[in-house]
């Protein structure tokens, strides 16, 4: 079996038609030890399927019984990799799988800050993640939520920092605070020696109201 597992995985690491051939010409027991396999960082045949946007082989998987909760050497589960890589049908499908939405890597990651981080930023993925009840306020090793990602990007996803905010059951951060006026002030400095200038891309205006927002909620109250 461990042969039809490296088999396995291989396709579904680069020949999608061949993964669908082998698990519509396998029986069930067969697909599910198969399923089993890992390579030598930890990855199965459904974390590549997921990287993959692989609909039809994850669907296929899942069915069979595929862990949907194996993690790699680094913690990261197949939802960490839908997440990362903005597979919108894929993250929707191992939710009503029923996956961890809180598992955490080896770094303290959520499948929510992998989606916050600059370079992976999905929209729909971020508000899938908080409508399965994902954890707005859990924190990696560096004691970073996902809005301390989301915060770092450029533009600046304003809609989704008040999601995230909406969300959250901690109240922000004077720290926070801080790292909004810092991009304030970068925007600022990149305007004047007109390095950007459209508005459509930042909105300097609604990132200052957001930021007094931000100043009144961690202002005491007596």
């Amino acid at each position: 079996m461990s042969d039809d597992g490296a088999q396995l995985f291989r396709a579904c690491v680069s020949n999608r038609q061949k993964a669908v051939q082998l698990l519509t010409s396998w029986d069930h027991e067969r697909i599910q030890a198969a399923a089993q396999y890992k390579n030598l960082d930890g990855h199965t045949a459904l974390h590549w399927a997921c990287f993959n946007d692989h609909v039809e082989v994850v669907e296929m998987l899942l069915k069979h019984g595929a862990d949907a909760k194996a993690k790699t050497n680094f913690g990261w589960t197949p939802l960490h990799w839908a997440c990362r890589e903005g597979r919108v049908e894929v993250v929707e499908m191992l939710l009503e799988h029923g996956v961890d939405t809180d598992a955490k890597t080896d770094d303290g990651q959520t499948p929510l800050h992998t989606v916050c981080t600059p370079i992976s930023v999905n929209r729909k993925v971020i508000r899938q993640l908080l409508r399965h009840g994902a954890d707005p306020d859990a924190r990696d090793l560096t004691g970073a939520r996902p809005l301390d990602l989301l915060i770092r990007g450029d533009p600046i996803e304003r809609e989704l920092i008040e999601e995230l905010l909406g969300a959250s059951r901690t109240p922000c951060s004077q720290t926070l605070n801080s790292q909004v006026q810092g991009l304030i002030h970068a925007e600022q400095m990149r305007r004047r020696i007109g390095s950007r200038v459209d508005p459509q891309l930042f909105n300097l205006q609604d990132l200052q109201m957001f930021c007094d927002c931000l100043a009144a909620q961690v202002t005491p109250t007596n």
